[in-house]
Parts: structure tokens; sequence; C-alpha cells
């Protein structure tokens, strides 16, 4: 979280806080991609590394469940905060 809120704060100093929300960067999208973090602690070089390659996505894309939810790397578990399979095509997801 602590790597995630200085690139956030990164941002936020360049735009000199003119944004209309201050922006927030996902520590769960770290923790999911296994990018140099977990709830255990992590490595800020490999998540500044992730942040250069890969991108990070906004704060208000997964909210921040503090376990170690782990999928594979792929766009679409960037911003999943449920359990797979996703619906069907003919299903909403909603129970």
């Amino acid at each position: 979280m602590g790597s995630t809120s200085a690139i956030a704060d990164r941002f936020n100093i360049l735009n000199n806080l003119t944004t209309i929300t201050p922006v927030s960067i996902d520590a769960q999208m770290v923790i999911n991609n296994q990018w140099g973090g977990s709830c255990n602690g992590g490595n800020p070089n490999e998540v500044y590394e992730a942040a250069y390659e890969h991108g990070l996505v906004h704060g208000s894309c997964e909210q921040y469940i503090a376990y170690n939810l782990q999928h594979s790397a792929h766009a679409i578990n960037d911003c999943m905060d449920c359990s797979p399979p996703p619906p069907m095509a003919n299903e909403t997801g909603a129970d």
C-alpha cells in the first residue's frame, strides 16, 4: 500500500491537486498480480517496476480486501473483485 500511495502522491503533486478528485492507485491489483507485494509486506522496487512495465489502475477499480487473492496476470483480472468463473453470456451474475 505504501508504494501505490507514493506513486499516487507523485501524480497529485505533479497535478498540483487541480484534478476534481485526487489520484489513487489500486493496491489490491498489485497483490492479485503478485507484483512485489502481498498482505504480508513487499518490495517497493518491484511495485515501481510493475507500474512502469504494466501500468497500474485507479484506486476505485477494486476494494482492498486485506487478503492475498492471487489471479493469473491477465487484463480481465485487474479489477476482478469476485471469484471466477464469470457469468455466462446470457446471465446477469446477480443472485
